[in-house]
Parts: structure tokens; sequence; C-alpha cells
């Protein structure tokens, strides 16, 4: 039997059912129900980012007692992120679990908690999974909310090192830190940062304001759903061949193969077409020359259920196996893989839990 043949009968066999053309225009237009404004922005059109000053394991807000050092550099950070001219409203939170409810139901983009002795941590040389960041499905803007973050953290962290550096020293720089005084050499420290003479960047014809509007077109939820209706194509192939195997010449590798295939192929077309239609709702963001990476991922995605599933077919022999282990893998997808709420990022366990379910590969 021609396998290639085979294909080409069963994606006709496919299209010409009528519960194809019924999926294929309500899958273009759920996109559209699923727009409106980011509830993460703020009345003055500021994307509102949330951190807390915790423990230093990170799981209960800090007592306030903290060494000079840290405090010197929480009370500067609080003031430089409340102050800071940039399209994010930064919140500090006195609850660690008000924090993360609230990126989880996307009130916030993003949530950060720090440990309290950050600063010591820092200056010890000790940089290794010291933040933890909390982000739901729909955030996109990670990577410059993080640059903007980072950036006060390093800005209150440099005197600090400054302090320390000059203290190292065995001979003149010592004694004028200590005749001078911290306070004094921090108002030098800004001085010099501020003048130009130091490396700065000059912005012309820049936006007078800072603020935008998010939209949030199922940047996530959709593409995780997408990934679960692909692979549950697989699986109705998978079952269809457990039928089919029944007759002796259908019990073939490549009929296998086919069968589970087709289905997978079929069920990408709404998928590339919504990508085509809502490039928001891809992982290009709008970007047209990115769609092709998304395509590429795609694909790759499903290349990926097709192994899992003959191996799956391969393991399982029975039919009745496969009806059990059917729902409770697709479940297990919905909860622990990032489609509706990244619980990785509140439990570090579901994080690595999550690799085994197939549509959290696709969502990274």
């Amino acid at each position: 039997m021609n396998a290639f043949r085979l294909l080409l009968y069963q994606l006709k066999q496919f299209l010409l059912h009528p519960f194809f053309w019924l999926l294929l225009p309500l899958i273009l237009i759920l996109p559209l129900f699923f727009g409106g404004e980011n509830e993460a922005e703020t009345d003055s059109g500021h994307i509102a980012i949330g951190y807390a000053v915790c423990t230093p394991d990170l799981e209960n807000i800090s007592d306030g007692l903290l060494s000079d050092k840290d405090e010197k550099g929480f009370t500067a950070l609080r003031e430089s992120l409340s102050n800071r001219d940039s399209a994010f409203s930064f919140r500090e939170y006195d609850s660690v679990t008000r924090l993360q409810a609230h990126v989880a139901a996307g009130e916030l983009e993003c949530g950060y908690m720090l440990p309290s002795d950050l600063f010591s941590c820092l200056l010890e040389g000790d940089r290794r999974e010291k933040i933890r960041i909390l982000s739901s499905p729909e955030s996109s803007l990670i990577p410059v909310v993080n640059e903007v973050f980072y950036s006060g953290i390093f800005e209150q962290l440099s005197p600090l090192l400054l302090q320390n550096y000059i203290s190292a020293q065995t001979d003149g720089p010592a004694a004028a830190l200590n005749k001078c005084g911290e306070e004094a050499l921090n108002d030098q420290y800004r001085f010099y940062l501020g003048n130009g003479s130091s490396l700065t960047f000059e912005y012309e014809n820049a936006q007078p304001s800072s603020g935008f509007q998010q939209r949030k077109l199922l940047l996530a939820p959709l593409r995780g759903l997408f990934a679960v209706l692909i692979l549950l194509a697989g699986f109705s192939g998978a079952l269809r061949y457990y039928r089919a195997s029944e007759q002796p010449v259908f019990s073939r590798f490549s009929v296998r193969l086919v069968m589970i295939l087709a289905p997978m192929l079929l069920s990408c077309i709404p998928v590339l077409l919504c990508y085509l239609f809502y490039p928001d709702l891809s992982a290009a963001h709008g970007n047209a020359l990115m769609i092709f990476p998304e395509i590429l991922r795609l694909f790759l995605y499903l290349l990926l259920c097709l192994i899992f599933l003959m191996l799956m077919t391969q393991l399982l022999r029975n039919a009745v196996l496969m009806y059990a282990v059917l729902p409770l893998y697709v479940l297990c997808c919905l909860v622990f893989s990032p489609i509706f709420i990244d619980a990785g990022s509140f439990i570090p366990l579901l994080k690595s839990l999550s690799w085994f379910f197939l549509p959290s590969w696709y969502l990274l």
C-alpha cells in the first residue's frame, strides 16, 4: 500500500467532512471574542508591574529587619521605581498571595519577588536565582520589563559596589572614603553619572508620552488551545488506526503513521489561517516577518506530537487503554501547561512537571 496515496486519500476524506468546514470559520472568528484592553493597564496608560520584598527563601513578606546595605538599597530602589519615567507603573505589595493572585488574574503584567538580602548577596557575588519572576501566559513584555526593573536594581547597586571597591584599597582611596564619607561619594557618583561624561543616550523626536495600550488578542490562551487541538486530532487518528488495524492489511507502520498524521495536518490549516489573519495571536506579536518562525515552530510541534503518538500506539496495543489515557492526558495538559495560567511561576515543581505535556514545548 502506497503511503503517500493513502495520505492524500485521508486528507480528501477529512476535507469532504462537514465538520471540518464548520470548525474552520469558528476558529477564524474565535479571536474576535478575546479582544479588549489589557487589565494590566493603569489609568495613565502605563502597564502595571508588581514587586514584593520577601524573606530570603521567597516564601513570605520580609519582616523588615534588613542590614544597612539592604535597607539603603531597597529605599533607593522604591524611590527610583516610583519616579521612573517609563511605560511601566511599579507597585509594591505587602502580601505574596495578593501579588500572585493579581499576576494570575492579569491585573499585573508580571511580578517580582525579591529576597530581603538581595543587595548583600549581590555585593558578595552571589547572583544565582535570587529573584523569582511571576508571569501570566498572556504576558508578552517580560524581556522589556526585565531590562527596566534590573536597571533600577543595578542603579542602586553600583554605588555600593563602588564603596566596597574603594574600601578594599589599602592606601589613599580608603582613607579618602573615610574622610569624605559615603554620602559625599554617592553625590560624586550621581554627578558623574548624569553630567554626560559617562555613556549616555540622546533620543531625538521622541514621543512626548511613554504610555501605550496593549491588546490581549489571545496571545497565549488560544495558542495553547490550538496546541491541544492539534494533539487531540492526533489522538483521534490513533483511535481510528486501532479500529482499522483489526484488518491485517491495515496493521502496518506506514498506515499507522498516515492515520495519525492526516488529521493533525488538517487541524493545522485553521491555525495557520488564524496566524495569517491575526499576527498578534502568534509569537510574532504583529511582526509579519516573524510569522515564518512561528510556522516552523508549529510544524516542529506537529512532528513532536507525531513521535509521541507513534510511541503511545506502540506501547498501548489496546484501544481501551488509549481511551483511558486520552482524557487524563489532555486534562493534565490544560492544568500543567501554561495555557491559562503558568503554575510553574508559583510552584517550581510544576515547572518541571509541565515538560511532560506537549503543549508546554509549543509555548516555549
